[in-house]
C-alpha cells in the first residue's frame, strides 16, 4: 500500500485524504479503490474504514478518529457508558460502527459548506507550504476561528463534495461582518476546548446545572427573560440566519428544543453568553494556541 503524508495537527481526515490525492495525483475514487478495494464515497467529515486508512497514514485507527475527525466534540456530552461503548468499538474493531458515526450525521447535514480562516491559511502556507481544512472550523454553530479570532469564511464547496481543493484554492465571504462578537469568540474557544481536550463527561452537565441554578434556564428548555435579553444584546442578529435550527434563539421561547441536534454546542453558547455578558462583561478573552 502507498504511504500518504500524515495529517497535520487539527486537520480533518477528509482533508488529509484530499492532500494524499494531490500528492499521488489520484482522484478520490482511485485512492479509495487502492485503500479499500472499492471506490466508496468520502467527504470532508469522513469517519469510516479506519483500519485501512490507518495503514495509509501509518497512524492507529483510534488516533485518526479522536485527533482528525470531529467525533470528540460530537460525543463530548455522552454519558460514560456511551463513550465507553464508542471506545470499545474503536479498540476492538478499529473502526467506528454506526453507534460512533451516528454522532456525525446531523452535524454533516447542518454544515453545508467547507469553512476556513484567512489567517490560518496564511499560517499553514508559511509553516507547511500548503493549507488544509481544520476541525475547529467545522463545528456546529461555531462562526469564529478560535486561534485568530476572525469570522470564518464560507467557501462555495459543499461539505459532501469530493473535489480536491484546499483552502488556498478557494474564495468566499465571511459568515458575518463587522467586529467579532465576544460571545461568539468565547463560544468558539469553548467548542475548541471540547474538541481538543475531551473534558470530563460531567462538564456539560455542570454547565446545565449552573444555568438551572441561576434560573436562566428551566427544565423544559425555556430561557429566562434575563438570558433571552442577553442573547439578543450580545449575539448579532445575522447569526441566527446562519443556523436555521437555532433560529428564534433571541426570542426567549423554547430555544433549546429547536437545536437538539447540537447538544454540546447549544449549551456552550449559553455558557458563553452568561460568562461574557452577564457575569463578566468586557473581560479579556485569550485566543487558543495553534499548538494545543
Amino acid at each position: 500500500m502507498i504511504a500518504a503524508p500524515p495529517p497535520y495537527r487539527d486537520e480533518l481526515l477528509g482533508s488529509a485524504l484530499i492532500r494524499a490525492c494531490r500528492h499521488y495525483r489520484m482522484n478520490p475514487q482511485a485512492l479509495m479503490q487502492h485503500c479499500l478495494g472499492h471506490n466508496g464515497g468520502s467527504n470532508l467529515l469522513y469517519c469510516r474504514h479506519l483500519p485501512e486508512l490507518s495503514k495509509l497514514f501509518n497512524m492507529p485507527a483510534e488516533g485518526l478518529a479522536w485527533r482528525h475527525t470531529t467525533l470528540p466534540f460530537c460525543t463530548a456530552a455522552l454519558f460514560e457508558w456511551q463513550e465507553a461503548k464508542v471506545l470499545d468499538e474503536l479498540s476492538e474493531n478499529s473502526v467506528p460502527s454506526s453507534e460512533a458515526t451516528s454522532y456525525l450525521i446531523t452535524q454533516r447535514s447542518e454544515l453545508k459548506s467547507r469553512m476556513f480562516c484567512l489567517d490560518c491559511v496564511a499560517d499553514d502556507l508559511r509553516r507547511a507550504g500548503e493549507s488544509f481544512w481544520h476541525r475547529c472550523h467545522h463545528l456546529p454553530l461555531v462562526a469564529v476561528c478560535p486561534i485568530h479570532g476572525l469570522y470564518l469564511v464560507r467557501s462555495s464547496i459543499k461539505i459532501e463534495s469530493s473535489v480536491r481543493l484546499l483552502p488556498q484554492d478557494c474564495s468566499g465571504e465571511p459568515v458575518l461582518t463587522g467586529r467579532v462578537a465576544p460571545v461568539l469568540l468565547l463560544h468558539a474557544l469553548l467548542a475548541y476546548g471540547a474538541l481538543v481536550h475531551r473534558p470530563r463527561r460531567s462538564w456539560v452537565a455542570h454547565i446545565v446545572s449552573g444555568l438551572l441554578r441561576s434560573k436562566d434556564l428551566d427544565t423544559s428548555g425555556v430561557l429566562s427573560p434575563r438570558m433571552a435579553s442577553a442573547m439578543r444584546a450580545s449575539i448579532p442578529a445575522d447569526y441566527w440566519s446562519l443556523n436555521r435550527s437555532a433560529a428564534g434563539g433571541g426570542e426567549g421561547r423554547r430555544w433549546l428544543p429547536m437545536v437538539q441536534s447540537h447538544f454540546t454546542s447549544k449549551y456552550l453558547l449559553l455558557e458563553a453568553v452568561r460568562t461574557t455578558y452577564l457575569d463578566a462583561p468586557g473581560a479579556d478573552i485569550r485566543l487558543a494556541s495553534a499548538s494545543e
